[in-house]
């Protein structure tokens, strides 16, 4: 499997996925301290510093999540260098389920990456331009480090739902969408009740939808039709 995974790297450039997922990171490293300073008179504390930062790097990388279903597997389909892909001798469950794990690996990886740098960021920034009220404890850190990594993982889950709806015409712009659709969803709501994101059922019950929808896609690759 990790053989598969070596190859479909070496075929697909990386560099350019990996420099825009560090891009949309740097972005967000200054858009996000500048948002929370000129927002400073409403910011209570290091949890909705951190729920804040959570919020964003879950919205970028789900789309990203998006962008990877799009350049793995739907161009391989629109492209019919599947076809291609899936006469030599290798079943094509496992070659699937390698792009899979390629694709929850990196977007996995970029949300904790992207919430650490931001942290890191607004945290040095709040040392020389106060804007967050109370102090960082130990308790504070380790409680929102512990949310951050299950957002993660459940973020890495919704973000392959986008697979379904790519897979119903093989379409790029379908996916992206998709993915789009669904931060916007997970991103309404607000007040004093926060977003959707913020029912636990919700992302528990979409992380689950998306791994149960890659399980199908890898479950009926044979049967899939590679010259509609």
């Amino acid at each position: 499997m990790f053989n598969l995974m070596r190859l479909e790297l070496m075929k697909f450039k990386m560099w350019p996925v990996i420099r825009g997922a560090l891009i949309a990171i740097c972005v967000l490293s200054i858009f996000i301290p500048l948002a929370l300073w000129d927002d400073k008179a409403g910011m209570n504390g290091y949890n909705q510093a951190f729920a804040i930062i959570d919020t964003f790097s879950r919205a970028v990388f789900i789309i990203f999540g998006a962008s990877l279903i799009s350049k793995f597997i739907i161009q391989e389909f629109q492209e019919k260098t599947m076809t291609l892909l899936f006469m030599y001798p290798i079943n094509r469950k496992k070659i699937m389920f390698a792009k899979i794990c390629i694709i929850i690996f990196f977007t996995f990886c970029f949300i904790l990456i992207s919430d650490i740098i931001i942290f890191s960021v607004v945290y040095v920034f709040n040392l020389y331009h106060p804007i967050i009220t109370g102090t960082l404890t130990v308790s504070i850190l380790s409680q929102n480090a512990l949310k951050l990594f299950m957002n993660a993982l459940a973020a890495t889950g919704i973000s392959l739902i986008p697979i379904y709806f790519g897979m119903k015409k093989y379409s790029v712009r379908t996916t992206i969408v998709s993915a789009i659709v669904v931060v916007a969803l997970l991103s309404s709501g607000g007040g004093t009740e926060g977003t959707m994101f913020n029912f636990i059922a919700i992302p528990i019950i979409l992380a689950c939808t998306g791994l149960f929808i890659s399980y199908m896609t890898v479950r009926k690759i044979e049967q899939v039709d590679l010259f509609k």
